[in-house]
């Protein structure tokens, strides 16, 4: 059966909206002194990106390659990395979470980057973990875990349980904790360039920004 235009054109939508998602969030890493590289079976074998769902899975790529992170994260001095799973919603659904469990017990930890095109809140600003946050993700003793961010304590530490998704826990968009939680050695954490109006990093609010501008329904409407 012919995919109809439309369906074509969605999914055209969908892997433009991925591809600069990931640029996004790839630049702010390196400018932030991580070293990315990319790793996701996109990048190594590019022709996938335009195969239809059932034309992938007849390819039967191995596991190792096929559950490959998008991005692997390195501090400067090469210590310590971080296998990043990039992905963008509209909308934020805890399923997302549980959707991972696979590549999670694969590679025993990850770390999810999200973008959420719509997150419920009061504020009409834009700040820099609004719309972009991060979990970890790690398989261990036989239970799916997940790092879930709560809120600052008393001694302006930030607070982080983790809690097992297999016994069903939920995570909602604000358990995500915003980038400098999770990569803690962002350069603008150890020497802030502070807007003056938003309090938060210049580059994590462009980015932000930028995030939100590609969510935006009305720049892909062609009708």
């Amino acid at each position: 059966m012919p995919v109809c235009s439309e369906t074509k054109n969605m999914n055209f939508e969908n892997r433009i909206k991925g591809n600069i998602t990931e640029t996004i969030v790839k630049a702010l890493l390196v400018d932030e002194g991580y070293r990315v590289v990319d790793s996701g079976i996109e990048h190594m074998i590019r022709e996938v990106s335009c195969l239809g769902r059932q034309e992938y899975l007849n390819l039967s790529f191995a596991d190792a390659l096929r559950k490959l992170p998008d991005l692997v994260v390195m501090n400067k001095d090469q210590t310590k990395s971080h296998l990043v799973e990039v992905k963008y919603r509209q909308t934020w659904n805890g399923n997302l979470i549980k959707d991972l469990r696979e590549q999670v017990i694969f590679f025993n930890q990850i770390v999810l980057i999200c973008v959420n095109g719509s997150p419920v809140t009061e504020s009409k600003e834009v700040s820099g973990a609004t719309h972009l946050r991060a979990i970890e993700l790690k398989y261990e003793d036989g239970e799916y875990l997940a790092n879930k961010y709560t809120s600052k304590n008393s001694d302006t530490q930030e607070s982080f349980e983790w809690v097992s998704i297999t016994n069903g826990s939920e995570i909602d968009w604000w358990n995500l904790a915003p980038l400098q939680f999770v990569f803690n050695e962002m350069t603008s954490a150890a020497h802030p360039k502070e807007h003056p109006k938003h309090g938060t990093n210049i580059n994590t609010l462009l980015a932000c920004r930028a995030v939100k501008s590609l969510m935006d329904k009305t720049i892909w409407d062609v009708s």
